[in-house]
């Protein structure tokens, strides 16, 4: 889809480009809604009727619904960093907050690399042996 920016509109409410087509600012808005509800692309483009393409070709063009669309996918990605969090500290294993630990700080608690292919024990290994150690570890 080609879309021209040069007779594109700015809504100063939403901050979204008005390309005079038919995905318009609503449908632009009502997608948002319906994506964050559902976190599924597809089901919000088909409740609006539009592809992935036009999805694309305005995400590409139009900065500030871009940004709403971020945005989305930010609430999104810490809903579901909230509930592992919260499941690892359910009764899961040290496993669980090992992985958590490192994927949140990978700098303190990854493993350290000196070149490609060679590990070296981190702080987390360091942690768990300890724990193990003293009976804390399952």
């Amino acid at each position: 889809m080609k879309l021209d920016i040069t007779n594109a509109k700015l809504d100063e409410v939403t901050g979204f480009l008005d390309f005079g087509d038919a995905f318009s600012i609503q449908n632009k808005a009502r997608f948002l809604r319906v994506y964050e509800k559902t976190c599924d692309k597809v089901e919000a483009m088909d409740s609006i009727g539009f592809s992935a393409k036009t999805l694309e070709a305005h995400l590409a063009l139009d900065k500030g619904f871009k940004a709403a669309f971020d945005n989305v996918e930010a609430v999104q990605l810490a809903k579901v960093e909230a509930v592992l969090y919260q499941r690892s500290l359910q009764d899961t294993g040290d496993a669980a907050r090992a992985k958590w630990l490192a994927a949140r700080a990978p700098e303190k608690y990854g493993p350290k690399m000196e070149k490609e292919g060679d590990r070296k024990p981190s702080k987390l290994d360091d942690l768990l042996k300890k724990m193990v150690k003293e009976g804390n570890g399952k």
